[in-house]
């Protein structure tokens, strides 16, 4: 009896679960990041005797946001009561069901060929699909499912949750208590990355019409088993800047713990572009070497390990009265989202809005008078100054009635 062991992808726990010479071969189902995908040799015997054809199964997936330290220890196909992480909600999963035969040898063999490739398992999906979405506990299942191998897909997941690979899994598997028996109730454990990102503003000299603001946005990436093959499919950091700002440059960079250098035009693309709301939508998108570079650098590192962005913007008018200039930007994680065009934005914007970040602005006027009613013209040339200050107290009147003559010669 032998059996492969190879690894595709990233935040799942499956595998295709075979059973060799004349025994039950033990499948993997990993609670891990990495799936195991088990292959046979086909010249050993496929001992399918004691699979009940008629029987159905249960899968269970456990959908837990993937951590720093879980997801080290392999599944099997049965429920882990030791398992952490934060469920995650919001995901769906589709399985689409195989045509190979599970109930004899050829079946096995012809599913063993595919050597774990869930693109080449495409050409042999039958039936129709079907869908659940995890709950607040985290959890999808599906019930009442036939003898077979089944894909496994996150078909949508929330703007902040990096979708897992595609896995294979064979229902029912192997009882790793008893390799004689078969498991009609499956349990899975993929992982998820869930990301998230951070904006601030420096406008701390009371900027005024002609100064620049600087924001800084902070933007985690997704932790995958890049040697296992997985890879950050889409990445993209979106920043709409109100009307009242003209757009002047920005800079990409990664910080934190393996930080990598980046190099705009081949690891990233910058994009400014007018939106129909008056906004100037300013758009980061990775490309593949970019994407591929930052996951590296993130499996590398840790939590602190980000994408950062710097983008100035030029304050070009301030209404009458006093006003504020809010701004957020959005983090596209994923590719289970609504598509982004930077040459073509809407005020639509995928993905996870960051902190929400305001410059507030006011306008005074000052009427230079005095008590002898004498003409304006007389006091032409005053000159006044005003400061920024931080209150330490309660807020007080923003103005004060001048003076009488009696008021200003009371002691």
């Amino acid at each position: 009896m032998t059996s492969l062991t190879r690894r595709r992808g990233a935040g799942l726990a499956a595998a295709v679960a075979l059973a060799i010479g004349g025994a039950v071969a033990a499948p993997v189902a990993t609670a891990a990041p990495v799936p195991a995908i088990v292959a046979a040799d086909t010249t050993d015997t496929v001992n399918t005797a004691t699979i009940d054809a008629n029987a159905t199964s249960t899968l269970t997936i456990h959908k837990l946001a993937q951590t720093e330290s879980n997801g080290t220890s392999a599944g099997n196909g049965l429920e882990d009561s030791s398992a952490t992480g934060t469920p995650v909600s919001g995901v769906t999963f589709t399985i689409t069901q195989l045509d190979f035969d599970l109930t004899t040898q050829a079946g096995w063999e012809a599913l063993a060929a595919l050597d774990g490739d869930v693109s080449a398992a495409r050409s042999h999906t039958t039936g129709t699909p079907s869908s659940q979405t995890t709950g607040s506990d985290g959890l999808a299942s599906f019930s009442g499912l036939p003898v077979a191998a089944y894909i496994v897909s996150e078909t949508s997941t929330p703007a902040n949750v990096t979708p897992a690979e595609d896995f294979i899994v064979t229902l029912p598997m192997t009882n790793p208590t008893d390799q004689a028996s078969w498991n009609y109730d499956v349990h899975v454990y993929p992982k998820n990355s869930i990301v998230d990102s951070t904006k601030e503003v420096s406008d701390s000299t009371a900027p005024s019409v002609g100064d620049t603001l600087t924001y800084t946005i902070k933007a985690d990436v997704p932790k995958l088993d890049v040697a296992g093959g997985a890879t950050i499919k889409n990445y993209q950091i979106v920043d709409p800047l109100d009307s009242r700002l003209d757009y002047s440059n920005a800079t990409v960079s990664m910080i934190g713990a393996e930080a990598a250098e980046l190099t705009e035009g081949t690891d990233y693309n910058i994009v400014s572009a007018a939106g129909e709301d008056g906004k100037t939508y300013v758009t980061v998108t990775f490309t593949a070497a970019g994407r591929a570079k930052i996951a590296a650098a993130r499996a590398a590192g840790d939590a602190t390990t980000q994408v950062q962005v710097v983008i100035n913007a030029v304050v070009k008018e301030v209404n009458s009265g006093s006003s504020e200039i809010s701004n957020e930007a959005y983090l596209i994680p994923n590719d289970s989202q609504a598509t982004w065009d930077p040459e073509n934005p809407t005020p639509e914007v995928p993905g996870e809005p960051s902190d929400e970040v305001n410059s507030y602005y006011g306008k005074v006027a000052i009427t230079k008078t005095g008590t002898d009613n004498a003409a304006a013209s007389k006091y032409a040339g005053a000159e006044f100054q005003v400061y920024q200050c931080t209150p330490t107290g309660a807020p007080r009147a923003a103005w004060l009635s001048a003076p009488t003559p009696e008021s200003a010669a009371t002691p």
